[in-house]
């Protein structure tokens, strides 16, 4: 029925939605489907806006979004 699920996590947020991955990684046994997560960073906004950000800040918040979603995984 299903071949690959994905699950979007807003890794930002104290109360992601535990229930939803669960649900989804059972049906993704149940199925022997892939079960792919997805977290989403949002534009800083305006380049006059990143202007005052640090030339890494984007990097660093990739990274810190992608530590958060490991650790949410497992």
């Amino acid at each position: 029925m299903f071949g690959k699920i994905l699950v979007p996590i807003d890794v930002g947020s104290e109360t992601a939605d535990v229930n939803s991955f669960e649900a989804a990684a059972r049906l993704a046994k149940d199925y022997d489907a892939e079960l792919h997560v997805i977290a989403v960073v949002p534009p800083f906004g305006l380049t006059m806006i990143e202007s005052f950000l640090p030339q890494d800040a984007h990097q660093k918040v990739d990274e810190r979004t992608q530590k958060a979603l490991s650790d949410f995984v497992g």
